[in-house]
This record gives C-alpha cells, sequence and structure tokens, in this order.
C-alpha cells in the first residue's frame, strides 16, 4: 500500500485533483512509481476545461509497459471537453476512453465490451455502475469507448472517483463550469458588473441580488466569495450614493425655493427612497449570510433624514408661496389680484344643492372671469396661483380654515386700503371650512354691505341661497336644476330653458330655480319672462339681493326712475349695501336730485367702500352739475388714481378742461 499512497499523495502536493489521476491494480503498485514523474508530466500540461483520469489497463510480458487508457470528459458523441448546455440537457455523465496517447496499441472489442463494464464510478458509499459503452470505430479500429453513468445517481458538487476491481482513483469533481445555473451565474455578475462600471450602483446591486435565490449552490461557486464582496460594495455605494445626492439637491433647494425645484426634490426623495428600501428589504431577506445589521441601521437613519428634510421643504415652499398673504399690503398688485382671484373662485357655485361646508377650492374656476384669467397669465403668475391654491386646500383638509391667523391679522391691519371686503369674506369661509354656519352667515352678510363688485355680490348671493336652503323636493328636482345649471355656465341657454321649466313642473316654489330661470331668460333677450322670475325669486326670499337690483336696472332702462327709487328703498330696508345706495345715488342724479345724491355718496357709498372707482366719476359729475368744478376735479382724479387708463376718466377730465378753458375765453 505504501507506494500507492506515495503516487497519491505527491498528486495532491501538485495541486491537480481536478487533473489528470492514475488507476491501477494494487498487484502494480511498484510499476506506478516508475510512472509518477512521467504522468506529472503530462498532468499538469493537461487542459484545465476538462476531466481526464488515466487507467493502468493491463501489463506487456514482453517490454513490462503497461497498458494506460485514458478517460476524459465529453458529451454522448465523444467530443471532449462537452458546454454546458449539452452537459446540463443530458441525463448522463459521458466520458470518452482511449489508449493514453504515445502508446502504440489499441482496444479490442473484447476489452470494451468485457473489462470497461466493470468499471464502476465511487461518490461517498455509492458504486454507481457504467451502462453499455458505445464503441466508436475508426476504419476497422476502435477509435474510442464512450462510458456513462446515470446522473442522477450522481452528485454534481461531490467529489467523485473512478474503481476498477480493487484499485480506486483519486478523487475528481465536475468543472464548476459545467454546474447547473454556472452560465446564468455569472451573466448576472457580469451584468451586475457593467451597471457598477457606469456607476449605476442601484441596478448594480438588484442585479447581483438575483444570485441569493433559496438555493444552497450558490455558496459551492468559487466566485461565492467575490460576488459577497461585491454584493455589499454595491449597498454600500447605493446607500452613499443616494443619500449625498439627495442632500445636495436638498441645500440647492433652499437656496432656490420653487414648486419647479420642490417637485423634482419629490421626485428624487421617491426615487432615492425606493433603491435604499430594496437594499434595506434584501438585506433583511438573507439573514446573517453578510453583516447587515449595521447596513441597515444607516439606511434607517438615511430614510428619517430625507423624509424629515421632505417636511421641511414643504414647510419653507409654504411659507414663501403663503407669505403674500401674511406679508403683503394692498400696494403690493399681485395680492390684490390674488385676492380678487380668490374671493371669486370660493364663492362660485358650481353645484346646485345645500352647501354645509368648504371642503376645496377649485382654481380652475378663475377661467370663468376672463379679465382676471388673462391678468394671471400676461403677469406669468398662473402656475404660482395654482400652488397657492393647492396650499390652501391643504389648509382646509387638513387644519379646518381657508387663511391661518397670521393671514387673518395682515388682512385686518390693510383693511382700510382693501378694494373688496376680502377680511370679512374670509374670515367667512374660515367658518365654513369649520362648518359654522351661524358664523359664516353673519360675517358674509357684513361682507355684502361693501361688496361693489357685481359679479362678486352675484356669486355671494347665490351662495348664500344654497346655505339657507332647507332642500325640499326631491331628488328629480334638484338633479334637474344641477343640469340646467351646468348648461347655463357652459352657454347653452336653450337646454338650460329647458331643464328648469321641467323642474319648475315638479316644483311650485323656489328662489334659487326662480332666480337661475330669470337669469337664463334674460341672456335670451326675453326680458318681460326675466322680470316676472325676478319677482317670483324676491317673493320667495324677500332678502334676495340680485332680483332687486336687475329689477332696478329694467326700470332704469325704461326711464322709470320715480318707481326704480321706490323698489331702492324698499331694499335699502332689509340690505342697506352699497350697491342699493349706489343706484340711488344714480337716480337722484338722474332725477336732477344732485344735492342728495351728493349726500349719499358722500355719506354712505364713500363710508361703506371708499376705493370704488365709478362711484368717484359719479360724484365728480355730481359736483360739476352743481356748478362745483373744483370738487369735481378732485373726483375725477381720485377715480384717475384707482384707474389712471380708464377712458371715463380720461374723457371726463377732458370735457372739464374743455369747459374751463372755455370760461376763461369768455
Amino acid at each position: 500500500m505504501e507506494p500507492y499512497n506515495h503516487a497519491i499523495t505527491f498528486f495532491k502536493r501538485q495541486n491537480i485533483s481536478k487533473l489528470n489521476i492514475i488507476i491501477a491494480n494494487r498487484s502494480d503498485y511498484s510499476k506506478i512509481i516508475a510512472f509518477t514523474f512521467t504522468v506529472s508530466i503530462f498532468l499538469m500540461h493537461s487542459t484545465i476545461f476538462a476531466q481526464k483520469a488515466t487507467l493502468l489497463f493491463s501489463k506487456s510480458m514482453l517490454n513490462k509497459t503497461p497498458k494506460m487508457i485514458v478517460f476524459e470528459l465529453s458529451d454522448s458523441t465523444g467530443m471532449t471537453n462537452p458546454t454546458s448546455e449539452s452537459f446540463n440537457q443530458s441525463d448522463m455523465i459521458y466520458f470518452w476512453a482511449k489508449p493514453q496517447d504515445g502508446q502504440d496499441w489499441t482496444l479490442s472489442r473484447k476489452d470494451a465490451e468485457k473489462k470497461l463494464v466493470e468499471l464502476k464510478l465511487v461518490q461517498s458509499i455509492n458504486y454507481i455502475p457504467t451502462t453499455t459503452p458505445k464503441i466508436i470505430m475508426s476504419n476497422d479500429d476502435i477509435k474510442g469507448v464512450i462510458i456513462s453513468f446515470p446522473k442522477s445517481q450522481i452528485s454534481i458538487l461531490k467529489e467523485m472517483k473512478f474503481k476498477l476491481e480493487e484499485v480506486e482513483s483519486e478523487n475528481i469533481s465536475i468543472p464548476e463550469k459545467l454546474w447547473p445555473r454556472y452560465k446564468k451565474y455569472t451573466d448576472i455578475i457580469s451584468a451586475s458588473q457593467n451597471f457598477s462600471t457606469n456607476s449605476d450602483y442601484i441596478n448594480a446591486f438588484k442585479t447581483i441580488s438575483k444570485l441569493w435565490i433559496k438555493d444552497t449552490l450558490l455558496s459551492k461557486f468559487s466566485f461565492y466569495n467575490s460576488a459577497k464582496d461585491s454584493l455589499t460594495d454595491y449597498a454600500d455605494k447605493v446607500i452613499s450614493k443616494s443619500n449625498s445626492l439627495f442632500v445636495k439637491r436638498f441645500e440647492s433647494y433652499k437656496s432656490n425655493i420653487t414648486e419647479q425645484n420642490l417637485n423634482q426634490l419629490f421626485m428624487l426623495k421617491d426615487s432615492v427612497l425606493e433603491s435604499l428600501i430594496v437594499v434595506d428589504t434584501f438585506l433583511n431577506s438573507i439573514g446573517n449570510e453578510i453583516d447587515a445589521v449595521s447596513r441597515i441601521t444607516n439606511i434607517e437613519n438615511k430614510k428619517q433624514y430625507i423624509n424629515s428634510s421632505i417636511t421641511q421643504a414643504k414647510l419653507l415652499f409654504r411659507k414663501k408661496k403663503l407669505s403674500i398673504f401674511e406679508e403683503k399690503t394692498y400696494q403690493d398688485y399681485q395680492l390684490k389680484v390674488y385676492n380678487e382671484a380668490i374671493a371669486k373662485i370660493i364663492t362660485t357655485v358650481d353645484k346646485i344643492n345645500r352647501i354645509t361646508s368648504l371642503d376645496s377650492i377649485n382654481a380652475d374656476k378663475i377661467r370663468s372671469y376672463p379679465s382676471i384669467y388673462k391678468e394671471l397669465i400676461d403677469m406669468n403668475w398662473l402656475n404660482d396661483f395654482n400652488s397657492i391654491c393647492k396650499l390652501l386646500n391643504e389648509n382646509i383638509s387638513q387644519f379646518g380654515y381657508l387663511f391661518n391667523d397670521t393671514a387673518i391679522n395682515n388682512f385686518s391691519q390693510n383693511k382700510l386700503n382693501e378694494p373688496q371686503p376680502y377680511l370679512a369674506i374670509f374670515k367667512a369661509f374660515n367658518a365654513l371650512a369649520k362648518k359654522d354656519k351661524k358664523t359664516f352667515l353673519e360675517l358674509v352678510n357684513q361682507s355684502m354691505y361693501a361688496i361693489t363688485d357685481k359679479d362678486l355680490l352675484s356669486s355671494l348671493d347665490l351662495f348664500v341661497a344654497l346655505v339657507n336652503n332647507d332642500v325640499g323636493s326631491n331628488d328629480e328636482y334638484w338633479d334637474l336644476l344641477q343640469k340646467g345649471y351646468n348648461s347655463q355656465i357652459s352657454g347653452s341657454l336653450q337646454d338650460a330653458k329647458l331643464s328648469y321649466d321641467k323642474a319648475e313642473k315638479l316644483s311650485n316654489s323656489g328662489e334659487i330655480l326662480f332666480f337661475l330661470m330669470a337669469e337664463t331668460n334674460l341672456k335670451l333677450g326675453d326680458r318681460y319672462s326675466a322680470e316676472t322670475f325676478f319677482k317670483r325669486a324676491i317673493s320667495s326670499n324677500p332678502r334676495f339681493i340680485l332680483p332687486k337690483l336687475y329689477q332696478i336696472e329694467f326700470l332704469i332702462d325704461d326711464k322709470d326712475y320715480e318707481t326704480a327709487l321706490t323698489i331702492v328703498n324698499e331694499a335699502l330696508i332689509t340690505s342697506p349695501i352699497w350697491y342699493f345706495y349706489y343706484k340711488k345715488a344714480l337716480l337722484l342724479g338722474l332725477t336732477q336730485k344732485f344735492t342728495e345724491a351728493k349726500t349719499l355718496l358722500l355719506n354712505n357709498c364713500l363710508t361703506l367702500n371708499p376705493l370704488n372707482y365709478d362711484q368717484y366719476l359719479v360724484l365728480g359729475d355730481v359736483h360739476n352739475a352743481l356748478g362745483d368744478a373744483k370738487s369735481a376735479r378732485e373726483c375725477y382724479m381720485k377715480a384717475g388714481s384707482i384707474k389712471p387708463y380708464d377712458k371715463g376718466y380720461k374723457e371726463r377730465m377732458e370735457t372739464l378742461k374743455q369747459t374751463q378753458d372755455a370760461k376763461t375765453i369768455k
């Protein structure tokens, strides 16, 4: 046994257990010693892509040179160095057997059919016999023999050895390039390295993590440790790069707070968190295979920083955008436009139903007011305004108010300079956001005293009617009203009229229906039907403002000033608002009662709202009629300070100048 063991030990020291091995009969140990050096040289020059085993097949009695046979891993056709595909698709493991190169002998059919079938493959305690050899002929000689073993009986990953009679070979193993998933795994590693080369570490990490399926095979590959190192390296780079990129972008955002930059920060946040979560989830899934604890903790810290930074970014954006309401005065033209726009859209009715709260505001409603909408576009403020509306909706949904106390206090300090009673309106809608109907109605009624904008007054009047509405009648009735209103605001007046007419047949009362019917008929040019429905609306609700205004205007058109004065005086009893005082002043002027008109304008109109352009023109006209050119000029100049480019102001100033020039000439 000693010479045999010595030879085996020699091969082990040469680290050639996966290359050529010599198998011999125990009776030939002494002969093996003689061939040790020769075989070693052969082994060291063998290809690393094949498995070979050299076997002492028989002894020669003449020259005492043993016959050696070589077994080389092959495919079913005898092609050595089999491909991974052919090896893994076969149910058998094949070896090509032939005489050793340089020896002058050939296998006989008897050798192939009798002796080779005794060859066994040994793995652990399993002895696996070969199947029937397949003889390959070359002319009349046997070129070689293909021997095979059932793959189902062999563990590809474990070492194995040949045994013929009582002699066993050294252990050999199947090259890992032939193992299942070798190509898949190496392709994954290659792809991850390509991503890493381009600094795309998240995709490098995602790709290489595909190796870690529930498969014990991975750890057997020679590249396992390096793949594990790459995995942790990519993980560290994802964490570091993602965090540094976000920190850099956040610092940049703080120096240039815009909605675009905030949106970009949000997108980056989503991308970074997604990457961190990918790494975090995977590290948690593989347990103790790598040092994951410190990395998971680091990821959690980064996620907390990113989320807190986003919260800070939103607060900075909110503070900057809403500061216009908290810090600016009415000398800032943008504040004037924004307040007017917000007042219009919150009071504009889009649903004919009972209103119980302020749930949100719709910035798109500003399109219904072409002059304001155009101004927002011309001044490049529309996107900013839309952003502000989103923040105000957050106020409503999260905090239960439209404007915070800081903004309300700022409006209060600038109350004397507000062109419309925005303070009262916004406080009213703050109450409505809290579903405080009583406070809302009280504050709205206060605001109506000073409103000089007819569109705003009209919207608010209908809005109040819907807040006060008890929602009688049936669902079909309200569905028809909504259908008609949708048609009305879209300009389909005939369709609106048809819906309203149907609704009237379902209910013989309702100031809202009558008011909408009156407006629709008026827009269709049917003034007399409109008058009828305005009267019905007033009869249903004596506090309805707009129907009375329309009645007064009809009478002025008819030059029935005395009747108009009677109606306006009745209206002032229930609604002593600027608009009725202004209409009365116009009527007094039309009836040559200039002194009364002047008193009314000075004591009532200017007191309720000192910033209306039209009232200064009328007051100037009244002074002019009374022969007070100086006061007339002062009033016109006051109007000009409000609208310096308006045609009415310039015409009056020119007329006044011409009158003064004419007097000078005389």
